[in-house]
């Protein structure tokens, strides 16, 4: 077996040397494109670096190739330059964190390949996406997954009364070999234990009267069960040192979730294809990085701070949302809950009234700006984090218009997305340094071209804030406010303080009078106005 990295153990990941290519095909600029395409062919190879007074200047892939030839206007003879392939992006062969170090360049550079070099500067291959993904062994997956993948959640169950007659029975309907005995305890449905096919069979070979015996009788004294953000391969060992085939999956109000077994576990280990295993790997391994998952002490003696403030995740890549959640809460914040998309996170703020919710952009159906926008019209004062891949200056304006509070790309540190949580705890916005200085670079840009960013600081309110600012102008108390707009007093109060801070305005009556002058000029609605 391939050695494994040790940069970060609870990842099992194989080492850079592992996934690097150290022999391939390189190509001088000026071949023509028929002859990188006959080289390629030759080699099986699925790339080639471009190669210009010496150095590799770029890759060229075969989906770049297949782009030149379908293009009428480009010959077979037409030669290679260093415009047609990829820009080269370096890795250091001994870089300290090795695969994790490639997956991050990938998804920051939008690449597959990444050039190897030695400490000395010298070529020592090709990292790629392939290369990784084949590189992965089943008992590295199983590591890496949980539970919550393979587990089954539809699930026959039956009380604790029931006779084995009847659980036989449900099993042949079903086509199942185990029920889950339950119990409901205030609302909750509580797991009891198991009964599979081999306890009937066990009875009936032991002439048990199967109709006249309750399935209580025949349950195991222990229950047997794992969390949801278990992984695979703990799963395995619990199963293995207990002599079972399946575990309960169970929640921390111990009501049952599901159902995980041994042929899911081996079901697991076969992916249906690579890039299903790297998008896999890609899109956890930022939060991933962070080191072991065991508690440790909050930093700065805000550990009782933290365990106030409870958070609700909405993501919809489940592998993402456990390792987060577990992260976080390994650094003593409260989960209050979480969500796999927009439109549930919707209802989950509303009933959990979260002191800040991180939201992921891209999700189906409802999209978390959308969802966010939906959010801060219920509750103005909610705190929203965007978290994304995106880099987009687009979407990161068009999250700070809907009213988010933070934007952070995934790959950002846990412990530094501790830091932005307390800080949004004391009013200070979330927003990591690259995007920061791209709002800054932006802003300077339009300032310097007489924009409303330097006339018009009005521009960086929300709409809800300027309604309020609006409304407070006109003569109405706070609670008046809020009864128009449908909002608490005190988000009224919360949004206008926000409002007064942003503008850098001593007083409410400072942004009274600021909004007037607004309403004097027509650049704000009126009372009514939409």
């Amino acid at each position: 077996m391939s050695n494994m990295n040790t940069a970060n153990p609870n990842l099992f990941l194989p080492s850079l040397d592992d996934v690097t290519h150290t022999d391939p095909l390189i190509v001088a600029v000026g071949t023509p494109i028929h002859t990188v395409v006959e080289q390629l062919n030759r080699q099986g190879a699925t790339s080639a670096l471009i190669r210009a007074d010496g150095k590799i200047t770029g890759v060229i892939t075969i989906h770049d190739i297949v782009r030149l030839v379908a293009d009428n206007s480009v010959p077979a003879s037409q030669a290679i330059s260093t415009m047609m392939g990829r820009p080269a992006v370096n890795i250091a062969r001994n870089a300290p964190e090795g695969v994790l170090c490639a997956l991050r360049l990938f998804a920051q550079h939008h690449v597959g390949h990444l050039i190897a070099l030695n400490p000395d500067g010298s070529l020592a291959g090709v990292v790629s996406q392939e290369s990784i993904c084949a590189a992965l062994t089943p008992a590295m997956l199983i590591r890496m997954r949980t539970v919550v993948e393979a587990m089954v959640d539809h699930i026959v169950t039956a009380g604790p009364d029931e006779p084995l007659l009847s659980i036989a029975n449900l099993m042949s309907d079903h086509q199942i070999s185990s029920v889950v005995i339950t119990a409901a305890d205030a609302g909750v449905t509580r797991p009891l234990g198991l009964i599979t096919d081999r306890d009937i069979a066990r009875a009936h070979a032991a002439s048990i009267d199967l109709a006249a015996t309750r399935a209580c009788h025949h349950l195991a004294p222990q229950l047997i069960s794992v969390p949801p953000d278990t992984t695979l391969w703990e799963a395995h060992q619990a199963m293995d040192r207990a002599h079972v085939r399946r575990l309960l999956v169970v929640g921390t109000d111990g009501s049952l979730i599901g159902l995980v077994t041994q042929s899911a576990l081996l079901a697991s280990t076969a992916p249906q294809d690579l890039q299903r295993t790297f998008d896999l790997l890609q899109r956890s391994v930022s939060m991933r990085t962070a080191g072991p998952l065991a508690a440790r002490p909050a930093i700065g003696g805000d550990a009782q701070t933290r365990g106030n403030i409870r958070l609700l995740l909405v993501d919809d890549n489940g592998l993402f949302l456990q390792v987060l959640h577990r992260l976080l809460m390994s650094r003593g914040f409260s989960v209050a809950g979480v969500a796999s998309s927009g439109r549930e996170a919707i209802e989950q703020a509303r009933t959990l009234q979260p002191d800040i919710i991180l939201m992921d952009v891209e999700m189906p159906e409802v999209g978390g700006l959308e969802a966010t926008s939906a959010i801060m019209d219920e509750r103005p004062d909610a705190r929203i984090v965007m978290l994304t891949v995106a880099e987009d200056d687009e979407t990161l304006f068009d999250a700070v218009r809907r009213g988010a509070a933070g934007y952070l790309l995934k790959d950002v540190d846990i412990d530094q997305l501790s830091q932005y949580i307390l800080g949004l705890m004391r009013g200070e916005a979330a927003l990591s340094p690259v995007l920061a200085q791209r709002v800054l670079s932006a802003l300077a840009s339009q300032m310097r071209q007489g924009s409303a960013f330097q006339a018009d600081p009005s521009s960086m309110l929300t709409h809800h804030q300027i309604r309020i600012l609006t409304l407070l102008a006109q003569g109405n108390t706070y609670k008046e406010i809020g009864r128009v707009l449908g909002y608490s007093e005190r988000a009224i109060k919360y949004h206008t303080g926000e409002a007064i801070r942003q503008l850098q305005l001593k007083d409410r009556a400072e942004a009274i009078a600021y909004a007037r002058a607004h309403m004097q000029r027509g650049t704000w609605p009126r009372v009514g106005d939409p």
